[in-house]
């Protein structure tokens, strides 16, 4: 693995990038349902299921559906926009053999990865193609729940996300994906299912941005777990947006104090500094200086 893809996973394998991304998704999901909202009088994201499929049982896959290809476009976005990162088109990419989802370059670098999402806590959903074809061995892989009673009618659904299992993956040593696909390739798409083995728990424990793996009654396949996100939400206001900052958050004061806090001129900072004496046990920030910068510039 050279210095340069270690960089690119050393950025990716954050709390920060995975809730930049997942904040990107939440930002326009709202789009994804306002058809039925408008036409068919859809309240929330479990009527939306309701009015679009009359099979229960499918109705998870329907609602997956509508958001899965934004997981792509959100991780290509953040890495271009949040850091900086060339993002190859599908359509010029010579040379990435195996499918793919996102492609990142970095001088003569190109990274490429296939991204998987699901509902399920049960391995990722995909499907295997020919043997010529091909699949990158870096993967994006993601698992959340859904706050399915999540009000529609804006574009915006901050709060979607009710938990997150979020990895960044790279290849064994013998250059396999660690994501192990259980189904033959065929010359036709084919549905099968994938897991992390038992054994590279403890490898695939240093990709995890969010969530945990664990193998505590475990056989052959180990599991994984989801994060809850409320903790990285915006306690103040009614946003509830995700904060990919979200050590300097979950300020818990005085609203009343907080509004004066806004007036003051960032040079004249003493009731900041006595809001800090008063809080200090409530907050994230590890210094004086940090918190008076983000009560200063509320």
């Amino acid at each position: 693995m050279t210095s340069v893809t270690g960089t690119i996973l050393e950025t990716m394998r954050t709390k920060r990038f995975a809730l930049e991304v997942l904040q990107q998704v939440e930002q326009c999901a709202g789009y994804h349902f306002y058809s039925l909202y408008h036409l068919g009088g859809a309240k929330t994201v479990r009527e939306w299921g309701e009015l679009a499929e009359d099979d229960p049982s499918q109705r998870t896959s329907q609602i997956t559906v509508r958001v899965c290809h934004d997981f792509e476009y959100a991780i290509a976005k953040v890495l271009k926009d949040s850091y900086g990162y060339e993002i190859v088109p599908k359509s010029g990419a010579e040379g990435i053999e195996g499918n793919f989802d996102v492609a990142i370059k970095k001088g003569e670098t190109v990274l490429a990865f296939e991204v998987k999402t699901t509902q399920s806590s049960n391995g990722w959903t995909g499907s295997t193609h020919s043997a010529g074809c091909g699949k990158v061995p870096f993967y994006v892989l993601i698992q959340y729940e859904l706050n399915l009673d999540i009000k529609l009618g804006t574009q915006s659904l901050n709060g979607l996300f009710k938990s997150c299992h979020f990895s960044v993956t790279s290849p064994l040593e013998d250059g396999s994906a660690i994501i192990q696909w259980m189904g033959q390739a065929t010359d036709s798409n084919s549905r099968t299912t994938g897991k992390i083995r038992k054994g590279d728990n403890e490898l695939y424990n240093t990709m995890i941005c969010l969530g945990e793996v664990s193998i505590k009654n475990c056989r052959k396949w180990a599991k994984t777990t989801k994060e809850n996100l409320d903790q990285y939400r915006t306690s103040y206001g009614s946003s509830n947006a995700l904060n990919p900052n979200f050590i300097l958050q979950r300020v818990e004061i005085d609203p009343v104090t907080v509004e004066l806090a806004k007036l003051l001129p960032t040079s004249d900072n003493e009731l900041a500094v006595d809001m800090f004496n008063k809080f200090p046990a409530r907050v994230f920030p590890e210094s004086e200086e940090v918190y008076l910068s983000l009560i200063c510039n509320l």
